[in-house]
């Protein structure tokens, strides 16, 4: 390439200081070496900013560094929007600061945009560790279902809306489309999963077959956290609801299909917005099952009493049949 865009790296911190100097060293490994990294801390309260202010003061290489540190917590979507709004780069990600970026990720992603148009962000495979860094698995794609050689690439909308396969670390995305799709959704859990649709609706994708990056699963991880999946159950339940009025027929067969399964894992898991998802899987879905535990739900009966009543006068019948 005789022009080389800039492209902008962000890394959210908040309480990683055992983890960020690992994504940090990633990061200037990378054999591009027109890039801007920007550090956001979002009020940690273990030695985060002073790990991070020395290998600062110990980087001796050419990247443009910005470290900005929040006074008040932000959480994290707000902070990718920070990132998003400094970013000065063609083209930009985020990278969590305990996740990797493997070597050549940043040129060979760059070069693959470069000569595509009209398209919004390039994807790829990646491998899972372990707090350690010991490979746990060096295909994620495969270990939620997908074949790493057929991936979906061009208009993937519908494929993406059915369920979201795009790993985070992964992804290069074209910062102009994303601001002017406008950027994160602060109010979602899933806020990388509505970028990825908001931009999939007008742009292309292209997907690169190869490991790109390392998420890293420990203790720490929101998604290793009971308390966080419903919460990300309902955020992106309520992504997808936002598109059932405009959606085509399979949009809304999926959305369909999304507010049953996951109504009654709310009802399970005693979550919050269980009745109000009931309630719309009655409206969608108006079958006896769904009846039957909305109006459960609204006697204020718990789902395990419900299920161990149910199971005592099913278990007769079954017998006798």
């Amino acid at each position: 390439m005789d022009y080389i865009p800039l492209v902008s790296i962000g890394v959210p911190n908040y309480n990683y200081s055992y983890y960020i100097t690992g994504a940090l060293d990633s990061i200037i490994s990378q054999n591009y070496q027109y890039i801007e990294l920007i550090i956001v801390d979002d009020c940690s309260t273990d030695n985060s900013v002073a790990v991070i202010e020395e290998w600062i003061r110990k980087y001796r290489g050419p990247f443009k560094i910005n470290f900005i540190k929040n006074t008040i917590n932000q959480g994290l979507a707000q902070v990718c929007n920070q990132i998003l709004h400094h970013a000065k780069g063609k083209y930009f990600q985020t990278l969590d600061a305990d996740d990797l970026l493997l070597s050549g990720k940043i040129e060979k992603q760059v070069g693959l945009m470069e000569g595509a148009k009209n398209t919004a962000f390039i994807y790829s495979n990646i491998g899972v560790i372990d707090e350690n860094g010991n490979m746990l698995n060096p295909d994620y794609l495969g270990r939620i279902g997908y074949n790493r050689d057929e991936m979906p690439q061009g208009n993937i909308f519908e494929q993406l809306f059915d369920f979201n396969f795009i790993p985070l670390p992964s992804v290069l995305i074209n910062t102009a489309y994303a601001k002017n799709a406008g950027g994160f959704d602060s109010t979602l859990q899933v806020q990388d999963y509505y970028l990825w649709l908001k931009l999939s609706e007008q742009y292309e994708t292209i997907y690169l077959a190869e490991n790109t990056a390392l998420y890293r699963v420990h203790s720490g991880s929101m998604s290793n956290s009971s308390l966080s999946n419903p919460k990300s159950y309902d955020s992106i339940l309520n992504i997808k609801f936002r598109y059932y009025k405009s959606g085509s027929e399979h949009i809304k067969k999926i959305i369909r299909k999304d507010v049953h399964s996951f109504a009654t894992y709310f009802y399970r898991s005693n979550y919050h917005t269980a009745r109000q998802w009931l309630k719309k899987d009655v409206l969608l879905n108006p079958g006896l099952k769904s009846i039957v535990y909305y109006v459960a739900i609204n006697l204020g009966i718990p789902f395990g009493l419900f299920e161990r009543v149910k199971s005592k006068l099913y278990t007769p019948f079954k017998a006798k049949s």
